[in-house]
């Protein structure tokens, strides 16, 4: 019979009352020929994969700042330049792949050719695999990948901020002449260009973002009497709500805002209830770090199982066994923390931290879930 190469069991035996015994036996790199009557089988494991979703604010001072409260009386405006993280959120899903450490020989007995026998094999579809030495796609310690880096760049220009630097100043000259006993006044106005104070040019921006302010209110006010269609109120309105925020920004400043996102891929392993597995630093100042980095806290994944492995145990070595392998499922709470803050606790099944059975096949229809590697159905004759 031809030798499959299996992913993720999903079996259903239907065999007559005339089978020969079939076995099971565990395979390893140092695993001798097991001989061409059988099939391999790896049982499943979970994957742990955390997003993570970190925010930066830039917060950047308007070019008036400093006579914000003095011209509009704000109290409410950037005066400095920083920049400030903050985790936005934690994601935890869970993917299934074949667990390199549970990979057997489904051995069909001596009788397995003879037309006398029935036997029906029915995999998933996705469950095929090219060859038994194809290694896994995630490494078994934890490993980091940036999933994804997205920054949203705003304008970081201040709008009429690029306004008439300079202003007319008039000198006014006035010269006596006294002629016999007549006094005669000659007055020149001699007309130069000098620059604006910063003063002066925060005092222009106040008054322009003031006339605006007005213009709006008398536009939804109906004061000027024009009876403009609907939309053409909206699009004036809008358009004049942009310059009103252009000129504020001027002296409130303005905040950026981007994102960073971060996917972490964890193996839970291990005979521990509780598990620790450090994913990265992170700061309010500096945002994310690599776990060898001194600032910052961590941020930790915990794994808590509920105890079933504890109150079951292995019914074999899980080397040999007459019928099949599958595993009972370990329950786990899972859960990100960072400065005794929780996120994105959840519930998830964790075959390999579960514990392994067999059940024989003889005379018996079974399925096994693909997932969680569990006897999900069985029919005895």
């Amino acid at each position: 019979m031809r030798r499959f190469s299996l992913f993720a069991l999903v079996l259903v035996f239907s065999i007559s009352s005339s089978i020969a015994q079939i076995s099971s036996v565990k395979v390893s790199s140092s695993t001798e020929n097991l001989g061409q009557n059988g099939v391999f089988y790896s049982l499943p494991r979970a994957v742990l994969q955390v997003d993570v979703v970190i925010t930066k604010i830039d917060a950047v001072p308007g070019p008036y700042a400093s006579y914000a409260p003095q011209v509009l009386g704000l109290t409410d405006y950037v005066n400095r330049e920083e920049t400030n993280y903050s985790i936005k959120g934690i994601y935890i899903q869970s993917h299934t792949e074949a667990d390199p450490n549970a990979v057997y020989f489904l051995n069909f007995g001596e009788r397995a050719g003879k037309s006398d026998r029935a036997f029906i094999l029915q995999l998933q579809q996705n469950g095929v695999l090219k060859g038994m030495n194809e290694t896994t796609s995630l490494n078994e310690a934890y490993m980091k990948a940036k999933l994804e880096f997205r920054e949203d760049y705003f304008a970081r220009d201040f709008n009429y901020l690029a306004d008439l630097n300079q202003v007319i100043r008039v000198d006014t000259i006035i010269r006596r002449i006294a002629v016999d006993t007549t006094t005669i006044e000659d007055v020149v106005y001699n007309r130069t260009l000098v620059e604006k104070s910063m003063l002066e040019r925060a005092q222009d921006a106040a008054k322009n973002y003031m006339d605006i302010h007005k213009n709006r209110l008398e536009l939804l006010s109906g004061f000027q009497e024009v009876n403009y269609p609907a939309q053409t109120i909206e699009l004036m309105d809008s358009e004049l709500r942009k310059m009103e925020e252009d000129y504020l920004a001027l002296f409130k400043g303005k905040r950026f805002i981007s994102e960073e996102k971060f996917s972490f891929y964890i193996l839970p392993e291990g005979e521990k209830s509780r598990q620790t597995y450090p994913l990265f630093k992170f700061s309010k100042e500096k945002g994310f770090g690599d776990l060898a980095t001194t600032v910052g806290s961590r941020v930790n994944l915990i794994i808590q199982t509920n105890g079933l492995a504890d109150v079951l145990k292995n019914q074999e070595s899980g080397e040999q066994s007459l019928g099949v392998f599958y595993r009972v499922p370990e329950t786990a709470q899972v859960w990100a923390e960072y400065n005794e803050t929780e996120y994105a606790r959840n519930t998830f099944l964790i075959p390999q931290l579960g514990v392994l059975q067999w059940v024989y096949t003889s005379k018996t229809i079974l399925s096994i879930d693909p997932k969680t590697g569990m006897l999900k159905a069985i029919e005895i004759k």
